[in-house]
């Protein structure tokens, strides 16, 4: 959900995130223009424009609950509309309702975008169509429904979010072991006060709670996505096979889906004389060689067009299919998606 200028997936993030994860600022992520929340491109197709990717209900931290809450804005007045539901309602911060939560697990693959209903509670209409942008958390900072670098910009994502969740998630713990949460029971106002207060204990966090923070889970975190984005550009391997999801006709050929049905590569129908070449036993450059040799048309640059797209990968490359209702949207099992990325 890309913002433009600096990288949207960071601007704005309280001090102590970068502190705690300084890849965040450090590495230059991708930009994602294609997936901008200001011209949406799935509104419409296949996403409901009224909604779009925003059937969501983000898990805010405390601390940004507070940040979002002292801004005495539009979005303070959804925040406190929120905070009149107790049910997800904690000293941790604010998460969606169980029954929300239910149903988001059940029907997540054909209703996401599509079922205005579970609309983001912090929804506003306008060019982001969203009233904490400043203060929404690392799921909504770091998801895109396309991305420029195919399927290992998602991995990157993926790997950013997990630091990022990390970290919210430290913090967030850190509020509530030192302040207490209120009454599950008592008044909005107490509530609003408690995640108040979570704001301004984060910042005024000093060097020291910083570093009790730090623990080999994180650092390996921070590890794995400089690994990653080292890869980013990476070359295509020397042998890699075709995982074609799907094939759908397209008036300049045909559509191939590989990663992410909202990605796919578009190419002259000879493209399959180069996946029948591509077979993963010899190097694609061989079998580039035999493709032109049968279809003068072939193009050396679709390779790489199909290894970023994941419509070729090496054999031993896990599923990396994902769609927009998958788990790498579910901080909850996000630990399965890095371990498989």
């Amino acid at each position: 959900m890309s913002g433009g200028g600096q990288n949207g997936s960071i601007r704005h993030l309280p001090l102590p995130i970068t502190w705690l994860a300084p890849e965040l600022a450090a590495l230059e992520l991708p930009e994602e223009r294609a997936s901008s929340c200001a011209s949406c491109p799935m509104a419409g197709a296949p996403f409901d424009p009224a909604v779009r990717c925003c059937t969501y209900h983000p898990s805010l931290p405390g601390f940004l609950v507070g940040r979002a809450l002292r801004r005495a804005d539009t979005g303070s007045e959804r925040v406190l509309a929120r905070l009149e539901d107790p049910d997800g309602r904690t000293g941790w911060g604010v998460r969606a309702p169980r029954a929300w939560q239910r149903e988001y697990r059940r029907d997540r693959e054909v209703a996401f975008g599509r079922r205005v209903s579970w609309r983001c509670p912090y929804w506003v209409e306008g060019p982001l169509s969203c009233s904490i942008w400043r203060d929404r958390n690392a799921v909504c900072r770091t998801w895109h429904c396309k991305h420029d670098d195919g399927l290992p910009g998602h991995r990157l994502w993926v790997v950013v979010r997990g630091l990022m969740h990390a970290v919210e998630d430290a913090l967030a713990r850190l509020c509530e072991a030192r302040l207490g949460a209120p009454d599950p029971d008592a008044p909005v106002e107490v509530w609003a006060g408690y995640y108040l207060a979570c704001a301004e204990l984060v910042d005024r966090l000093e060097a020291e709670d910083l570093l009790a923070l730090e623990d080999p889970e994180l650092l390996s975190l921070r590890a794995r996505v400089r690994e990653v984005h080292g890869a980013l550009h990476g070359e295509v391997p020397d042998v890699v096979a075709p995982q074609v999801a799907e094939v759908r006709e397209h008036p300049d050929g045909v559509e191939l889906v590989g990663y992410s049905p909202w990605n796919p590569v578009v190419l002259p129908r000879s493209v399959f004389v180069l996946l029948a070449e591509l077979d993963g036993e010899r190097p694609w450059r061989e079998a580039l060689e035999r493709a032109v040799a049968a279809d003068p048309s072939v193009q050396a640059g679709w390779v790489e067009l199909l290894w970023r797209h994941g419509v070729v990968r090496r054999k031993s490359d896990p599923d990396a299919t994902w769609g927009f209702e998958g788990d790498d949207l579910d901080p909850d099992t996000l630990d399965r998606v890095l371990s498989s990325g």
